[in-house]
């Protein structure tokens, strides 16, 4: 990934570089910090919810299917 850049395409798949918040008052993509975008969701970090969650809604604002949305650690 491009060091000053919080996105990439690899072929017909987008990498997106995120900073994760939870506990938010609302669902967002936030803002660009540095070489990420933080991407900041209402559900707690408890037992993966807030991980499913987060998937949830990148599927949503980027109209694909759940199963397309990967997040890497």
């Amino acid at each position: 990934m491009n060091p000053t850049s919080f996105y990439e395409w690899k072929t017909t798949n987008l990498h997106l570089n995120v900073l994760a918040t939870a506990w938010a008052k609302q669902d967002a993509f936030w803002k660009v910090v540095w070489d990420r975008v933080k991407v900041m969701v209402k559900k707690a970090p408890e037992n993966g919810q807030a991980t499913e969650y987060m998937r949830k809604f990148i599927a949503a604002r980027f109209s694909v299917n759940l199963r397309n949305v990967e997040l890497l650690y």
